[in-house]
């Protein structure tokens, strides 16, 4: 939707399209897979767009938004990752809203969390945050609250 993005691609030898309207100008079927990376928190009508995902899909849809569970409890100790300070996020998804949006389209769908929050990185102290980083990385710490989701939706 944004004529300078578009004409910065296609100078950098991305085949990109300017888009107006509703409609996309592809025929049906025309990918194996639709890619929406943080996209549906910014739409006032995910739907629309989820519909016009599914007719151009072959295979599916993947995607991700930012997760909104727990963000209550993150405001409460003072902590809120900054992308959900943007003012132009309209819709706010957990795991389960999600699968229910995602549900009323598409057959099979996948919602898991990704990008866990180490709370040990948060502290102030270095060995800290550098023994919290092993442990994460050997699974031996689990996160309480995921920065993401990750979905795939099978037409």
């Amino acid at each position: 939707i944004n004529e300078k993005y578009v004409r910065i691609a296609r100078e950098r030898g991305v085949d990109a399209f300017l888009i107006e309207g509703d409609t996309l100008p592809f025929s049906d079927r025309s990918f194996d897979s639709v890619l929406l990376f943080e996209v549906l928190e910014h739409l006032p009508d995910p739907d629309r767009v989820l519909r016009e995902a599914r007719r151009v899909a072959r295979k599916n849809v993947i995607l991700t938004t930012p997760n909104s569970e727990g963000v209550a409890e993150l405001q409460s100790m003072g902590l809120l990752f900054e992308h959900f300070g943007d003012l132009d996020h309209r819709n706010f998804f957990t795991p389960e809203s999600l699968t229910r949006l995602l549900e009323k389209h598409f057959g099979k769908v996948s919602v898991r969390k990704g990008d866990g929050i180490n709370p040990l990185a948060l502290m102030p102290w270095k060995p800290v945050r550098f023994l919290g980083a092993g442990l994460k990385r050997f699974g031996l710490l689990k996160p309480r609250f995921h920065f993401r989701l990750f979905a795939v939706a099978e037409v």
